[in-house]
């Protein structure tokens, strides 16, 4: 018949490379899956990226809340909050006591054992000082874990006379 090209069948021997993804396709479509995979267990289990990852370095005791903000009060006031530490070990773990670089109690409630998946809220009660200006003090817990013997929370406030 005029007209028609008559080809040969492809090879099937042979790898038809336009077919094939490209390797750097492969290789970064495979590592956005494991980022992706890592978002979504660090949001389910720990709800933070960085407690996922302080977890997989093998803290299994964790300050949910490592710097917390007290507020604006005038000099000499009083205030209260509460420190919250989730034990994501298998074992329970107990918080033993606290040190302060402030006149604040931290030891109310202590020790405290935390239960594997428990979080616990431990209270923080204190007062500023005469000093106007910003207002930042340490409180370490005391842990019986040995991997992680101490937990810093950094407490920020400001001092201003109203």
């Amino acid at each position: 018949m005029p007209g028609i090209l008559k080809t040969s069948p492809p090879d099937l021997n042979q790898a038809n490379h336009r077919a094939s993804m490209p390797a750097w396709f492969v290789s970064t479509s495979t590592l956005m899956g494991c980022c992706l995979v890592f978002i979504l267990w660090s949001q389910w289990n720990f709800a933070s990226y960085s407690f996922a990852l302080k977890y997989l370095q093998g803290s299994r005791i964790q300050l949910r809340t490592p710097l917390k903000q007290v507020g604006i009060h005038r000099p000499g006031d009083h205030f209260e909050t509460e420190v919250r530490i989730t034990n994501h070990g298998s074992a329970p773990a107990t918080i033993l006591g606290a040190l302060a670089d402030c006149s604040c109690v931290a030891t109310q409630n202590l020790p405290k054992t935390i239960a594997p998946g428990e979080t616990a809220a431990l209270p923080v009660r204190g007062h500023f000082g005469s000093t106007l200006g910003e207002w930042r003090q340490l409180v370490t817990y005391l842990t019986d874990d040995s991997r992680q013997p101490a937990l810093d929370v950094d407490l920020i406030g400001r001092v201003e006379s109203h």
